[in-house]
C-alpha cells in the first residue's frame, strides 16, 4: 500500500514538472493622447508586460526603431524618437484642432502594425460663475456642452482662506469625474456634506474643465485591457489606446457660505 501511495506521489510531481510552463506573450503596447493645449504630441511605444511584473525606470518596457505617424486630413506626421528616452515618439509639427478625426499608424521593427482613431471633441467653456467671481457653495458650476466628448472631468486646486484647527483639508489638487453631467454643484465639489466641513474664511478654487473623447474616457476606468487576452479595445493590433481631450480656460473663484 506503502508503494502504490509512493508511486501516486512521484506521478503528480513528475507529472507537473513535464508540464509546460506558461510563457507571457509580450504584444505591442500603445499608448497617445492628444492634447491640443500642447505644442508638442508624443506616442509611447512598447510591450505589454505581465501583471505581477510593473515596469519602472531601471525596466521600461519602450521599443526603439518604429515608423510612427499621425495622419489628418490629407497631412500625414511623422514622430522620431526622443533620443534620451526609449520609446517615446515626439512631433511638434502636428495640429491638434477640435473636431478634427486622427489616424495613428506604429509598425514595428519585428513587424507588427498598429492603428488607432481617434476624433478631439468640440470646444468647451465654462458659462458660470466667471473667473473672481465669490460664489455659495449652493451654486452651480456649469460649462457648455462639448460635442464628441465622451464624459467630462473637474481639475482643480483648493486653497483655505482661514485654515481652522482640526477640521479635515482637502489636498491641494483634485481630479473629478462627473459623467455627462454639465453642472455640478460647489457644495460637491468641496464635498461639505461628506466632512461636514464648513470653512469660515472661503474657498479659492483654481478650475478647469476636460472634455474626453471615447477612447480616452473609457481607457481611464480600463486602463489594465491587458488582463483580457487579445481584447484590444482601443486599438487594432494591439493594447493601449489612441485618445484626445479637450480643456476650458481657468478660472478662479472664491466659495463662501
Amino acid at each position: 500500500m506503502r508503494r502504490c501511495v509512493l508511486f501516486t506521489v512521484l506521478l503528480i510531481v513528475c507529472g507537473c514538472e513535464l508540464l509546460p510552463k506558461y510563457k507571457y506573450k509580450l504584444e505591442p503596447n500603445v499608448v497617445a493622447i492628444l492634447n491640443i493645449a500642447h505644442h508638442e504630441q508624443r506616442v509611447f511605444v512598447g510591450k505589454s508586460y505581465p501583471i505581477f511584473e510593473q515596469p519602472s525606470s531601471e525596466k521600461w518596457w519602450g521599443v526603439s526603431g518604429a515608423h510612427v505617424k499621425i495622419s489628418f486630413d490629407a497631412v500625414e506626421v511623422t514622430f522620431h524618437e526622443l533620443a534620451d528616452t526609449m520609446g517615446i515618439y515626439a512631433s511638434g509639427s502636428l495640429l491638434v484642432r477640435p473636431s478634427e478625426t486622427y489616424f495613428l499608424e506604429v509598425i514595428y521593427p519585428s513587424g507588427e502594425v498598429i492603428t488607432g482613431k481617434t476624433t478631439v471633441p468640440e470646444l468647451i467653456s465654462i458659462v458660470q460663475p466667471t473667473s473672481g467671481d465669490t460664489v455659495r457653495p449652493e451654486q452651480e458650476l456649469t460649462w457648455k456642452e462639448s460635442s464628441g466628448a465622451a464624459g467630462y472631468i473637474i481639475y482643480f486646486k483648493v486653497d483655505s482662506l482661514v485654515r481652522v484647527p482640526g477640521y479635515f483639508y482637502f489636498s491641494n489638487e483634485q481630479i473629478m469625474d462627473v459623467g455627462l453631467d454639465t453642472s455640478v454643484t460647489f457644495t460637491t465639489i468641496l464635498n461639505y456634506e461628506v466632512y461636514d466641513y464648513t470653512p469660515q474664511g472661503g474657498e479659492r478654487i483654481n478650475l478647469q474643465i476636460y472634455a474626453l473623447d471615447t477612447n480616452y474616457y473609457s481607457y481611464r476606468s480600463d486602463p489594465h485591457e491587458h488582463m483580457h487576452p487579445g481584447d484590444y479595445r482601443y486599438l487594432d493590433g494591439g493594447y493601449g489606446v489612441f485618445g484626445s481631450f479637450i480643456v476650458s480656460e481657468p478660472i478662479s473663484v472664491v466659495v463662501k457660505p
